[in-house]
């Protein structure tokens, strides 16, 4: 009637029907069969008779009358988190995933530090509770290469310790660990650090996304910036130019008379004009009056107005 001695044969129940995700919460009434498995507002019953898995075709869904069901609370008001556990002591595990799952949270294993640092790098978890003796890696070695790795998100570390010196204490810390669990472990202790895990991986993630929102308002004030830049260049350039033929204005001519010791004015009247217009069309004498003012430019150089 133990939870884990059940568990293998739901989920063998759970994956012949399909519904794999439906990972226990917690489980009451009738152990071993039929079984109530709880997620949210939703409970499922399996029954098993005789040890085999048909019996998950006749699995029937009902609705929680019961309330108040404080371990899947994750589930009900709050982000599902994947948590990693280093750990090779089996019964320590076991413990913990317990803990996990009751909180509605999905619970993976690694048997030493350099086995989860090699989870941890393909990405996905939230939470690492580490063990601080380990083989090939210690926790606090695994915490410092969890630090430096800058993997997407903040990684929330536990460390199982039964050291309890603060010199100890303090090389941890150093490393990066955020809380610790002294051993032997407890199961109501283990529960309210991942508490305080949640919460403050939930302010995080909140941070996380009003500075994505700062970032990309940022962005686009820049960007509205230099287009207003952008426009403001344009129309003090037109302002300063005759829209047809490029030339330097009426205005242009004042203001630099104002800041120049020395300028000049030339006059130039095109001999005929009126005939090119009236034989031609204006947009003719258009262009003839844009030709002129290039090939006077063009005869100043960089020096002329």
């Amino acid at each position: 009637r133990d939870f884990f001695a059940a568990r293998p044969a739901l989920r063998d129940a759970a994956d012949a029907r399909g519904i794999a995700d439906w990972l226990p919460i917690w489980c009451h009434e009738g152990f071993p069969w039929p079984v109530r498995v709880h997620r949210g507002d939703i409970t499922r019953v399996f029954s098993h008779p005789a040890g085999t898995h048909e019996a998950a075709d006749s699995q029937e869904c009902v609705e929680n009358q019961e309330g108040g069901k404080g371990q899947a609370a994750a589930v009900m008001g709050g982000s599902v988190l994947r948590v990693l556990v280093a750990e090779d002591g089996r019964f320590t595990i076991r413990m913990i995933e317990r803990a996990v799952e009751q909180l509605g949270h999905v619970c993976e294993t690694a048997s030493d530090g350099f086995d989860a640092m090699q989870k941890l790098k393909r990405g996905g978890y939230q939470v690492l509770v580490t063990d601080w003796d380990m083989p090939r890696m210690d926790g606090v070695e695994l915490c410092r290469l969890v630090r430096r790795a800058g993997l997407d998100g903040y990684t929330y570390v536990i460390m199982l310790t039964a050291h309890d010196r603060p010199e100890d204490m303090a090389v941890a810390l150093e490393a990066g660990v955020d809380d610790f669990l002294t051993k032997p472990l407890q199961a109501v202790e283990l529960s309210a650090r991942l508490r305080v895990a949640e919460r403050i991986l939930s302010w995080e993630s909140q941070i996380r996304a009003v500075n994505e929102a700062l970032l990309q308002g940022t962005r686009e004030l820049a960007r509205v910036t230099q287009e207003i830049d952008n426009l403001r260049a344009r129309a003090e350039e037109d302002a300063m130019h005759d829209a047809l033929t490029g030339a330097l204005n009426r205005r242009a001519w004042f203001g630099q008379v104002e800041t120049q010791a020395h300028a000049a004015l030339a006059i130039f009247d095109i001999d005929h004009f009126k005939r090119i217009n009236d034989t031609f069309g204006h947009p003719v004498g258009d262009t003839v009056l844009a030709e002129v003012s290039r090939l006077i430019s063009d005869a100043l150089g960089e020096d002329g107005v």
